[in-house]
């Protein structure tokens, strides 16, 4: 009787031993063809630990080889009588974890997988070089529009100055016409032509039908425009050819006088028949013409 206690431990440590430890390879090869069933009885007295060493080996090269047998031994409830019977799903799944360890989800091993980490530190890694080089260039674009906006605004500067500075010029060159307009007096020396709207008159001299002024080579002559009204407005001087081609022009303040004194700088006009017009310099309004002839 002791003996045959020992033999039923024997076997039932052994059975439990092999079940456990080669359960992973029995599902690995248990895609291999079905092969002769296995009795209930048998699997319930392999389970059970009844069963003798020839027929655990057998069971156990059975089981590698049958999906249907294995499925059904890993339902048996391993700690009940002899009853067949289905285990609950609870008391199924601990004894399916107790006998092999299920797949991880392809989600857990990815996440547990260290080249999660090596992608992760990659990924952080490429994000912050791309973050400072775009900062990089956000401030080189905005130093570049920095520099623009200030060369525009030197620009505008130097323009602006250059613009004040030609109407300062040309106030200036304008006051200076007038003052030289305005200072035309007689000089010692040099001949006086007056100019009279019908004609000229050289002073003591004949009335001519074709006034004529005579021009020393390298000495100036005065015209005097005698000018039968006054003039309010700045008037333009124009001396024009015989094919009214304008030779020279200039401005000259209101006429206050009765005559215009207009001093010709030597070697100007060339000898021939000249038109002097005085007009209005804003409305180009006419006043009076002069003819003459210059000759040398």
């Amino acid at each position: 009787m002791k003996y045959c206690h020992e033999n039923e431990s024997k076997t039932r440590s052994k059975a439990m031993k092999l079940t456990r430890h080669e359960l992973k390879n029995m599902m690995a090869e248990s895609i291999l063809p079905k092969g002769d069933c296995l009795s209930e009885d048998l699997l319930i007295a392999f389970n059970k630990g009844r069963a003798t060493e020839k027929e655990c080996e057998h069971v156990i090269e059975h089981l590698k080889t049958c999906r249907e047998c294995t499925d059904l031994w890993k339902s048996y409830d391993i700690f009940m009588s002899e009853t067949v019977k289905k285990v609950p799903e609870k008391y199924k799944k601990k004894t399916y974890e107790k006998i092999t360890k299920p797949h991880r989800h392809i989600i857990m091993r990815f996440l547990n997988s260290p080249y999660l980490a090596y992608a992760a530190t990659l990924l952080l890694t490429v994000s912050i070089v791309f973050i400072i080089y775009t900062q990089f260039l956000l401030r080189q674009t905005d130093a570049s529009l920095a520099m623009q906006n200030q060369r525009l605004e030197d620009l505008r500067k130097n323009q602006a100055t250059s613009q004040q500075q030609l109407a300062a010029l040309k106030n200036d060159l304008q006051n200076r016409e007038k003052e030289f307009m305005q200072s035309q007096v007689p000089v010692a020396g040099v001949p006086l032509y007056d100019l009279f709207p019908e004609g000229i008159y050289q002073r003591d001299a004949v009335p001519q039908k074709l006034p004529v002024v005579l021009m020393k080579k390298g000495k100036p002559v005065y015209l005097i425009l005698n000018v039968t009204t006054p003039v309010n407005n700045t008037c333009e001087v124009l001396f024009l050819d015989e094919a009214q081609k304008v030779i020279w022009k200039t401005k000259v303040p209101s006429i206050k006088e009765s005559t215009l004194a207009l001093l010709v700088p030597p070697n100007m006009l060339t000898p021939g028949n000249y038109i002097i017009e005085l007009r209005d310099a804003s409305s180009t309004r006419f006043h009076a013409s002069y003819r003459f002839h210059l000759s040398l």
